[in-house]
């Protein structure tokens, strides 16, 4: 029976025993050179929470649709983005986002954050990525590193295309961010 991407991922959380976690969905793809690249960096800068790329969207056909994050990027070259670099950028709103497609997470520290909150709903990855970024600064490799789908018909296509059910489902997580997670995400960050 599907449960859904979070009681996967939470189930696969559980039963993890390696330092890093990576959170793709079961169609994303990744290309060759990721965890060379991804665990590299973050051997050089043990600090950061986690590690991301570029990542290539194509949709069901399997047809290049375009790459994200858009540029401008925080970088030209792999590097680490301290939290304070972080919170800035996402502050202004800049298009250096981190993509859960390439993401490897630190595991240690996403327990030690309580990231993977399952009170959030849908938008768990996001906000664990959110959240490890400004706990702990990000590792970002301006390099297409993973590959993931865009459906048409898909439960995030649709939300995204109703902003009001789109607000309805992101509402746990900025409750959360106004309460529990106040002290790292400023009012403005909203």
């Amino acid at each position: 029976k599907n449960m859904g991407a979070l009681f996967s991922h939470l189930k696969g959380f559980e039963q993890a025993t390696g330092d890093y976690i990576l959170m793709a969905a079961a169609d994303d793809y990744l290309l060759p050179g990721i965890f060379e690249l991804s665990l590299g960096l973050l051997a050089k800068y043990p600090q950061a929470g986690l590690c991301s790329s570029k990542s290539r969207r194509i949709n069901e056909n399997g047809d290049y649709l375009d790459s994200v994050p858009e540029p401008p990027y925080a970088s030209k070259h792999p590097c680490y983005l301290p939290k304070e670099k972080m919170l800035n950028l996402m502050l202004k709103r800049d298009n250096w986002h981190i993509i859960v497609t390439t993401a490897l997470f630190n595991r240690k520290m996403l327990i030690e954050s309580k990231a993977l909150d399952p009170a959030i709903g849908d938008y768990f990855d996001g906000f664990a990525m959110l959240l490890m970024a400004v706990n702990y600064g990000a590792c970002y490799i301006p390099q297409e590193l993973g590959v993931h789908r865009v459906l048409k018909n898909s439960r995030s296509s649709a939300s995204r295309s109703n902003p009001e059910t789109h607000l309805q489902e992101v509402f746990p997580m900025w409750k959360l961010m106004d309460t529990t997670y106040a002290d790292r995400f400023p009012p403005r960050f909203r």
